[in-house]
């Protein structure tokens, strides 16, 4: 997080040659670093030797041009020769460097940091702006990997987001681990309003991406049966990885499900289109939802007779925050990509799916469904902006007083019964 963040201390005052750079490798490590994403550390000595390598590009940047930029922060450690770094190490090395990093980084832990700015109330606050920097990040990271262009936000208001993330990873970088100034309160919860407006704007941008890419959602009543594999069970947020995956498995007899957090895909006409209902393709293979919110996975429940993902017939994708540490029965056939991750379980790089695809699925246990079979879900009433334009577009359709009853309902995220 110290690297991530002294990235955006130069990139805040360096237009140069390595802030694109900076972009995706300070949304992604910033997404790893929030609860459910990565349990891997060595992703994180990845990411750590990939922050320390461009941050002496970019302090070099500024030297030639006759600036010395910001003084580092003191918890940022040197770190050990980078040959044990990546994914070339052997084990051993690996290990030995997992070890080294961890002994360097007891100084940024939360408690020694909280020593060192001396002020719960303070270091609460600071707390508070580092997680808002960290949810906002995730949003702007799901925006992006939609690559919706222009027809989403323009270069200009990808610029100021940026910019904006920067400043905000530099005032944690010199204010999160030292004593405070006199005014360190009232300027950290002025920090913390001005994040939650940067990440309404940014939630606006991600469903504008949603819209552009994929469609507007429209009101979508979804079945969920008894799952039939062999099949491939999407869950958390992305929206573009589960499209990815629906383009590559098309045709190969792979159904394909989603669960939790991903349930709203249904209700997406792009994607909507790889579905069973209503008038499908002949190779219609998005076949339901399965099971219900992310903390469920590993919970017997409704009656069927075990975990959700161990009774699910096929393979499991982690796509983001919802990822909890895998049991026996079903962790061979788990798989991650973008910024999840747990040790041993495959990671998706460069969005090629096939091996997961591809994943052998004869010894996988019976099917059973996550709920009762037959529950009808309705989603798609937002509330959003384009679900929102969706039912405003049909108010003549609709009654008034309907529509609102559906405006008013919010989208749980850790309820046992979603409504969307």
């Amino acid at each position: 997080m110290q690297f991530s963040f002294r990235l955006c201390q130069l990139a805040a005052i360096d237009s140069g040659p390595y802030e694109e750079q900076c972009r995706h490798l300070v949304l992604e490590s910033l997404f790893s670093t929030l609860t459910n994403v990565n349990f891997n550390n060595l992703r994180f000595v990845h990411y750590i030797y990939q922050c320390d390598e461009l941050i002496k590009k970019m302090e070099d940047h500024l030297k030639h041009g006759g600036f010395e930029g910001p003084v580092a922060n003191a918890t940022i450690p040197k770190l050990p020769p980078s040959k044990a770094a990546g994914y070339t190490a052997t084990p051993e090395e690996a290990k030995a460097s997992t070890e080294a990093l961890l002994k360097l980084a007891a100084p940024s832990g939360i408690l020694a940091r909280s020593a060192l700015v001396g002020n719960e109330d303070i270091f609460g606050v600071l707390e508070m702006l580092t997680y808002g920097l960290k949810g906002t990040c995730a949003y702007f990271y799901h925006a992006e990997d939609l690559k919706a262009g222009d027809a989403a936000y323009s270069d200009g208001e990808r610029e100021q987001i940026y910019q904006e993330i920067y400043r905000v990873g530099a005032y944690l970088a010199e204010n999160c681990s030292c004593k405070p100034k006199e005014d360190a309160l009232m300027v950290g919860l002025t920090e913390c309003l001005q994040m939650g407006a940067l990440n309404l704007q940014v939630m606006k941008c991600l469903d504008a991406a949603h819209n552009a890419l994929l469609g507007t959602p429209a009101p979508t009543e979804v079945t969920q049966e008894k799952p039939v594999g062999p099949a491939i069970l999407v869950s958390g947020h992305d929206l573009a990885v589960l499209l990815r995956v629906l383009e590559q498995s098309e045709g190969k007899g792979i159904n394909v499900y989603t669960h939790g957090e991903m349930l709203p895909a249904h209700s997406y006409p792009n994607l909507k289109k790889f579905a069973t209902w209503p008038n499908p393709p002949v190779a219609a293979h998005l076949k339901g939802h399965y099971g219900t919110h992310w903390g469920n996975q590993q919970k017997a429940h409704f009656g069927a007779g075990g975990h959700e993902f161990r009774y699910f017939p096929g393979s499991i994708l982690m796509t983001s925050n919802c990822l909890m540490p895998p049991m026996g029965k079903y962790r061979e056939r788990i798989w991650t990509c973008g910024p999840v991750g747990f040790e041993k379980l495959p990671w998706v790089v460069n969005n090629d799916f096939t091996d997961l695809i591809q994943q052998d699925h004869t010894a996988i246990a019976p099917a059973r469904s996550g709920l009762v079979p037959g529950q009808k879900l309705q989603i798609g009433f937002g509330p959003v902006w384009g679900s929102q334009k969706k039912l405003l577009s049909m108010a003549e359709l609709v009654e008034l007083p309907a529509i609102m009853e559906y405006l008013e309902k919010y989208g749980g995220y850790n309820g046992d019964i979603m409504v969307i």
